[in-house]
Order: C-alpha cells, then sequence, then structure tokens
C-alpha cells in the first residue's frame, strides 16, 4: 500500500522554497484573508467537477491544510481525514487527488502582510462527506 497515512506530509524542500521571507505564516483569519468565494461557491465548484468514482460511498471529514504564499501560489499541502467519529481513516485515493489538484486551482486569495512585507499565511478547507457526497465546506 503506497498511500500516504492520515497526517502525513504531502511536501517536499522544492515546495518549502516557495514560501517568502519573513517566514512567520499566521492562519488567514488572524490577518481576514479568508477567500473571496464562500463557502457554498466554493462548494458548488467542486461538485461541478468533481467525477466521484463508481465505489465511492465513503462518510467523514477530508480537510486539506495549504499556505497561501506572498505570490498567491499554493503549497505545502497536507491532508487530514475522519470518519464521522473522529477516527483516522483512509480515504478513496481518486477523491483525495481529485480535490487537491481542484484547490490547486482555485483562486479567491488575499494578499496579506506582515510589518509592511508581503507573507505567507496557513489555510484550510475541511470538506464534510456523508456517503460518498460533498454535503459541506468551510471556512
Amino acid at each position: 500500500n503506497d498511500s500516504i497515512p492520515p497526517g502525513k506530509y504531502l511536501i517536499d524542500s522544492i515546495e518549502f522554497s516557495k514560501l517568502c521571507e519573513p517566514f512567520y505564516r499566521p492562519e488567514y483569519y488572524q490577518l481576514s484573508a479568508k477567500n473571496n468565494k464562500s463557502s457554498y461557491q466554493i462548494l458548488k465548484e467542486w461538485n461541478s467537477v468533481f467525477i466521484k468514482p463508481e465505489t465511492f460511498k465513503q462518510t467523514g471529514f477530508l480537510t486539506i491544510r495549504f499556505i497561501v504564499n506572498c505570490h498567491l501560489e499554493l503549497c505545502c499541502f497536507h491532508v487530514y481525514e475522519m470518519d464521522e467519529n473522529y477516527q483516522p481513516i483512509q480515504f478513496d485515493e481518486k477523491v483525495k487527488s481529485q480535490l487537491i489538484d481542484f484547490v490547486k486551482k482555485l483562486n479567491g486569495w488575499k494578499s496579506a502582510e506582515y510589518e509592511g512585507k508581503p507573507i505567507n499565511y496557513r489555510y484550510y478547507l475541511n470538506f464534510t462527506i456523508k456517503n460518498g457526497e460533498f454535503k459541506r465546506v468551510s471556512p
């Protein structure tokens, strides 16, 4: 099994090279840098492009954390996977790879500054899945 265990990084040093100095990386909400799109818009866009595998019937939470760098490029993806009882699980690899590709293409990111300089910030999208259907996304 070559799948990535829950909570493992999907990054390497090339990803970190995309980060801008200073390396301070606050959360998006500390900077009022929520994506310009509403959660409803993001979910609607995702559901319009998602190609659901025939056997995908899982339920739980799939969270993708990443960094928005000072050039509004995304990098350093990290995936968290939990069932409806908040226990670690493995979601379908095809679903995860589609979702990460979708997030990489998502626009609406905001610039942020720290001490007058553009900075990187952390962001996450948490998807709620019920019986293979994407029901909600936050924030």
